[in-house]
């Protein structure tokens, strides 16, 4: 059974997976694990991603590549999911579908809640050397850190004459 697992690219539960074949190439998948819903960015020389984190806290888990292969993760975006509903499971609900963008030196994340609405952060830290702006505190996250997002309503359509 191990050869059938080696010769389909399954390392055995001894060593990690490692995508990496050392030679220029690579095998898939690139991330062995649920990265459900990735989003990744270029940003200079690197490449962040995050993705679904339903329930789970930490959550939104901010990953960093130079190459697209090779991922570390660095951080999360939320320490707590921003309701006290999710003190408790809340199976198939929370975070879903991110999106992160960097701009103006700054990274934005935003993610849906499909019971809850939109939120975004911002100035999200995504190394772990600023790793304490975010997590340093077991306090649920704050108005100041986290905004629902507001959206203005379509502007109604223009009537336009014919031409005679």
């Amino acid at each position: 059974m191990k050869d059938i697992a080696q010769r389909v690219g399954f390392s055995d539960s001894a060593h990690p997976w490692v995508p990496d074949l050392g030679d220029g190439t690579y095998r898939n998948p690139i991330l062995h694990a649920d990265y459900s819903d990735p989003d990744a960015i270029p940003v200079g020389e690197d490449f962040y991603l995050t993705a679904s984190s339903f329930n789970c806290t930490p959550g939104l888990p901010i990953l960093h590549s130079r190459d697209l292969v090779n991922w570390t993760i660095i951080n999360h975006a939320v320490r707590n999911v921003p309701h006290q509903r999710y003190d408790e499971a809340q199976h198939g609900c929370g975070v879903w579908a991110p999106a992160i963008r960097h701009h103006a030196g700054k990274f934005w994340i935003v993610f849906p809640m499909p019971d809850e609405g939109t939120y975004w952060r911002t100035n999200v830290p995504p190394d772990l050397s600023n790793r304490s702006v975010e997590t340093g505190s077991n306090k649920r996250l704050d108005q100041s850190t986290m905004r629902k997002a507001v959206y203005a309503a379509p502007p109604e359509p223009t009537k336009t004459s014919s031409p005679s």
